[in-house]
């Protein structure tokens, strides 16, 4: 996530910490000067790996809100691949044979295709209970 581009708008969505920390590295002089750097002196890598360069440069004890969001967001598609996956799944449950879909279920099938996690079908259909139909 840029933090630089931003909108009013969109910041609005956070926390009111995170708000303050977006406001305050928007307005941090060598932090802009370290993004523009990064950007322009490799503009040959992609979007995601400058802002993950930058990311690490920005002082975690001075925005430990903002960079522990940013983390969160860099690490759930740290790879081409994992994002292209989930692109691609997305598109298919989105497809016209899934639109009664919400939007809960929609997370949780991109939760299940994104990482490891493997839900154990047995255990949860011993919790349920079976009441039979007439």
């Amino acid at each position: 996530m840029n933090p630089f581009s931003i909108t009013f708008s969109e910041i609005q969505k956070y926390s009111c910490n995170i708000q303050l920390e977006i406001t305050e590295i928007q307005n941090h002089v060598s932090l802009k000067q370290i993004f523009t750097e990064i950007v322009s002196s490799q503009p040959q890598l992609q979007s995601s790996e400058n802002l993950l360069k930058f990311w690490k440069l920005v002082p975690k004890e001075d925005f430990p809100a903002t960079c522990d969001l940013a983390l969160q967001i860099s690490s759930r598609f740290g790879s081409t691949y994992i994002c292209e996956k989930a692109f691609s799944t997305l598109t298919y449950v989105k497809n016209k044979y899934r639109s009664s879909l919400t939007a809960p279920h929609i997370s949780d099938l991109m939760l299940l295709s994104t990482s490891d996690l493997s839900p154990d079908i047995e255990k949860l259909l011993a919790n349920k209970s079976l009441h039979r139909s007439h």
